[in-house]
């Protein structure tokens, strides 16, 4: 494995490479190699301990990952071979993160074109999931997970059509409740909080943690990958179906000590798993999504008999719920209906906006324009992030319950405080810029939940702070001073669009309406011209719509001079001549240069060199272009001699 071309042959298809590496003792060779820790020599220098460490534990996965067919069929045609392999997940040492990646590229790769085998290797081994759990610190483990429901090869390798996953894949999952396997670790984890004594230690509950819910995240948008494709999969794969398990660990999180880095960590991780859930664009109908429901029948009968029955809202063990509308604020149908998700979030929305009116659990941080005592922190941005979601993809109980919770007010008041929080500030301005927008959304409950707020006056109130600022020796711009003027010109366009008073009277009051057209008048105006203008001015040779002094388009003042119909016209109506010599007066007219029969710039100043005299420097040597006589030979040996003296060589 020393040979630097040797991966180089196994992918060019080296038969006698091949034939040897597919032979047993081989294969267990290089799986000693890429999964188990080395043995490094205390004595070995540093480039002996990086090959054994680093670089043959690499060649040797992608040996066993190359999809050479003898080698993958050695593998998983020998059951001893392929128990071995998965022995890794119940190593008492734990796994590193070299060994976990090797780890996952082989066992992905077998999955993707040996899915049948691998799939029966995987049953036969009764903790396979057991042991995915207990290493779920190391990412490429927990990916195994998703990449399972993998579709096995099939004859379309390039093909964009949903391909169902294997029975044995499904029920594999199913049975090992692997969705609340997740969400057990996830809250063991944060129950046991930060361990002060071992650094690795909280390193790895902290990517214990991200792992499970990145999985439960991922997993759920395979599931609606499929459901796009009309393929049914089992609730309790589902966490539209059943979202106790995040409502488990939310409560764990909230329940806990907040001071604690790690529970504050799980509750960040449990709050975006909510917010992907609640806005992922796979939960919506794509306008190309099958119409005939026959083409999809056979690939859904695979799993039909493994699941139940009843509608997918209606929870185990519980009457059937009121239909809810599956139609969010932008205007689209949802797949799969978030109802029973939004109820989880709406019963904990109190204690959630506790955690973002209370203290700060970062300490002050100083910072160029002083020193700001209570930090926002990742925790309240991340729950900053989810109100806004739910604003605006939930559905009209959880929206009504945060109006009822003036949630928008306190949203604008992190704003208006933290004056450099430039992550915060986009967010919020981006909600209420697209709460705003008739052809995105289309709540007008919403629109007027953020507009009946102190939204217009504040934004009025600090434009006009910053204006009184600008004649001190304190002025500067403030950090979300952009925010505020695209806010407030979306909000005059909003307003633009009703033709009668009355009409923007259900928005705003009568005088804020009244003071907000004033200022518009006399400081959007004139701050909307401003910040329109190009920097450094207008260029030369700029869009050819630009306007031009008289308010027409460059288009239309060309089209005045001479008409680019009759320009057309000429041009191939073999009149070419006249044609051009009025493109070419326009163009001399438009230009700044110098006028062509002036003599004035013909007499160059002494001692500067003229183009006429500088190129006569250059073509010294060439033949004349009225030498007849003169052959390609000369020509040649010219321009070689002037690409050797470019490439600062000589060409014999």
């Amino acid at each position: 494995m020393d040979e630097d071309d040797f991966l180089a042959e196994l992918r060019a298809d080296n038969v006698r490479l091949i034939d040897y590496l597919a032979q047993e003792e081989t294969l267990q060779e290089l799986i000693t190699c890429s999964l188990e820790k080395p043995e490094i020599p205390e004595d070995a220098d540093e480039d002996t301990k990086a090959r054994l460490k680093f670089k043959y534990p690499h060649i040797a996965s992608e040996v066993l990952s190359a999809e050479q067919a003898k080698i993958t069929d050695g593998l998983v045609n020998n059951t001893s071979m392929m128990m071995r392999v998965f022995d890794l997940l119940d190593s008492e040492e734990g796994i590193d993160p070299i060994q976990a990646k090797n780890f996952a590229k082989v066992v992905v790769c077998l999955l993707r074109i040996k899915n049948a085998e691998t799939m029966e290797a995987i049953l036969q081994r009764r903790n396979f999931m057991i042991g995915i759990l207990r290493n779920a610190n190391a990412a490429p483990i927990t990916d195994i997970i998703v990449r399972i429901l993998d579709n096995p090869e099939t004859e379309r390798p390039f093909s964009t059509i949903v391909e169902p996953p294997s029975p044995e894949a499904v029920q594999l999952l199913a049975e090992s409740e692997i969705l609340e396997g997740l969400g057990n670790l996830c809250i063991a984890t944060i129950q046991e909080g930060s361990s002060l004594s071992d650094e690795e230690e909280e390193r790895l509950r902290y990517e214990r943690i991200e792992n499970s819910s990145l999985v439960m995240v991922d997993l759920t948008r395979r599931v609606l990958q499929l459901s796009q494709a009309h393929y049914t999969m089992p609730e309790d794969l589902n966490i539209f179906s059943n979202p106790g398990t995040i409502g488990r660990i939310m409560d764990t999180a909230l329940n806990g000590d907040l001071s604690d880095p790690i529970v504050r960590i799980g509750l960040v991780h449990v709050l975006n798993v909510f917010i992907e859930l609640l806005t992922t664009e796979l939960n919506f109908c794509s306008p190309s999504r099958p119409k005939n429901e026959d083409e999809q029948q056979e690939m859904n009968s695979i799993i039909r008999a493994m699941t139940a029955s009843r509608p997918r809202s209606t929870p185990v063990g519980s009457s059937p719920l009121p239909s809810p509308k599956s139609v969010s604020s932008t205007n689209r149908e949802q797949l799969v209906s978030t109802f029973m998700l939004e109820r989880e979030l709406k019963n904990r929305i109190p204690r959630l906006l506790k955690i973002l009116q209370g203290k700060s659990y970062i300490p002050p941080l100083e910072t160029t324009t002083g020193v700001i005592e209570q930090p926002l922190g990742s925790l309240k941005l991340k729950l900053v992030e989810l109100f806004v979601a739910a604003l605006k993809m939930g559905g009209e109980d959880l929206q009504g319950a945060m109006s009822d919770l003036d949630v928008p007010n306190l949203l604008l008041d992190l704003f208006f405080t933290y004056e450099w929080g430039s992550i915060l500030h986009q967010i919020i301005s981006s909600a209420i810029l697209t709460a705003l927008d008739p052809e995105e959304f289309t709540n007008t409950f919403i629109q007027k939940t953020w507009l009946r707020t102190y939204l217009v006056k504040q934004l009025m109130a600090t434009y006009k702070k910053y204006l009184g600022k600008k004649e001190t020796d304190e002025h500067y711009r403030n950090g979300f001073l952009g925010h505020i003027v695209l806010i407030t010109s979306k909000v005059e366009e909003f307003l633009s669009n009703f033709d009668y008073r009355p009409n923007k009277m259900e928005y705003l009051r009568e005088d804020v309406l009244d003071e907000f057209e004033l200022f518009c008048e006399e400081h959007l105006a004139a701050e909307k011209e401003r910040t329109s203008k190009q920097l450094g001015g207008e260029r030369p040779g700029g869009p050819t719509r630009s306007v031009s002094d008289s308010g027409n388009t460059n288009e239309e003042v060309i089209s005045e001079v001479f008409g680019m119909e009759e320009l057309m016209d000429g041009l191939t109506g073999g009149e070419s001549n006249d044609a051009m010599k009025i493109f070419e007066a326009y163009l001399m007219k438009s230009s700044d240069a110098p006028d062509k029969d002036s003599d004035e710039d013909d007499i160059p100043d002494e001692g500067v060199d003229t183009v006429e005299g500088n190129r006569a420097d250059h073509l010294e040597g060439l033949p004349a272009e009225d030498d007849e006589d003169s052959d390609n030979e000369e020509y040649e040996q010219f321009y070689r001699g002037s690409w050797g003296i470019w490439r600062g060589g000589a060409i014999d």
